[in-house]
């Protein structure tokens, strides 16, 4: 039941809120009788139109008529208060405009009011019924570990159940905006290592060639630096001389130089123009040595090796040509050497026969 609010007592119709514009009336039957919602209007108030705008007004005593005086409102206002409408010509819908005398309270209202009241009980008892249902079941849905056949396996048409990792299981992917599975990610990237083992093995010449050709550039054969990269801007001058241009082209060449021979630490090598690099004396195992302190140890060591040797017995090759040009010499020593006693020999000759007698202060020694 929908209730309507209720407008106070205007006797003398001079309270606004007590206008009412626009309310509607439907399925009209001329010749009965239609009340107004607010009880009691006053008659000079009243204006019916056909039309919601409000552009088509109808004609009292024509179209519709005054009905149901009320008497105490009448002699109270000093003016003609009505109850009700009466059309007189056949129009299906009506729009009234009017002040209100006010609403009158009868019977019929609080027994209508009281109906209500008994109907939107029994209407809050079945809620509240429905409500209770409805916590139970949702209760009864959230312990439940499967709710609406939810499955953990990967099954079409289903809710998903997580596992008990609170992973979830989908089947290998149709379409590029569905989920991929662990073993479908895994055979792509299988498939992608033997494509790309294929493709490697089919373009190995070309792909020889290309290391090659960074290896050469990681080797500089053209060098990352030039004398160029150290010209001033004003080289670019068209007026200079040839002989102001040679200058700067020198001293460029100089500041390269110069660049390529530094050794400062934490700092990047630039090759020199041979190709190879500077660095200062090695003091760790994995340090780089220079060309000076390679032929200093060199040096070092083949003058330990030949230890003050004569000048024409300090090299293999003068040794050498001395030991063939005395090959007799060393025959007769290798011969002498074949004809010595053994140790052995000497003990079983020498020692094994020969006894020692001290007699006082005479040691007699007989072989």
């Amino acid at each position: 039941m929908a209730f309507r609010k209720l407008l106070n007592v205007d006797t003398f119709g001079t309270n606004p809120q007590n206008q009412i514009l626009g309310e509607h009336i439907s399925g009209i039957v001329p010749g009965n009788v239609y009340f107004i919602k607010h009880g009691i209007y006053f008659a000079d108030s009243l204006r019916v139109f056909k039309d919601e705008a409000g552009t088509e007004m109808l004609l009292q005593g024509a179209d519709y008529n005054f009905s149901e005086i009320d008497s105490i409102a009448s002699e109270m206002s000093n003016k003609n208060c009505y109850r009700g409408i009466i059309f007189l010509t056949d129009v299906a819908e009506a729009y009234i405009d009017y002040h209100s005398y006010g609403d009158i309270l009868t019977a019929d209202f609080f027994n209508n009011i009281t109906q209500g009241v008994d109907s939107s009980a029994e209407e809050v008892a079945v809620l509240q019924f429905k409500t209770t249902k409805v916590i139970r079941d949702l209760a009864e849905h959230i312990s439940n570990t499967s709710p609406h056949e939810a499955s953990v396996s990967a099954q079409s048409d289903s809710l998903v159940l997580r596992t008990a990792s609170g992973a979830i299981k989908v089947a290998a992917p149709s379409d590029y905006d569905e989920v991929v599975n662990l073993q479908h990610q895994h055979t792509a990237l299988l498939e992608l290592e033997n494509s790309l083992t294929n493709t490697i093995l089919q373009n190995k010449g070309e792909i020889l060639t290309n290391v090659y050709n960074v290896d050469d550039k990681v080797k500089i054969i053209k060098p990352a630096l030039t004398a160029d990269d150290f010209l001033p801007e004003e080289y670019e001058d068209p007026n200079l001389s040839d002989e102001e241009r040679e200058q700067m082209l020198q001293i460029a060449q100089n500041s390269l130089d110069s660049k390529t021979e530094e050794t400062d630490a934490y700092h990047n090598v630039v090759r020199n123009k041979n190709g190879s690099v500077t660095v200062p004396a090695a003091v760790d195992g994995g340090d780089a040595i220079n060309k000076d302190m390679l032929l200093s140890v060199l040096n070092e060591r083949i003058a330990t090796l030949i230890d003050n040797a004569p000048e024409t017995l300090d090299t293999l090759k003068e040794l050498a040509d001395a030991l063939q040009d005395n090959e007799g010499a060393i025959a007769a020593i290798n011969a002498a050497l074949a004809n010595r006693y053994t140790k052995d020999e000497a003990d079983s000759r020498f020692v094994a026969k020969t006894s020692f007698v001290l007699s006082g202060d005479t040691l007699t020694i007989t072989i």
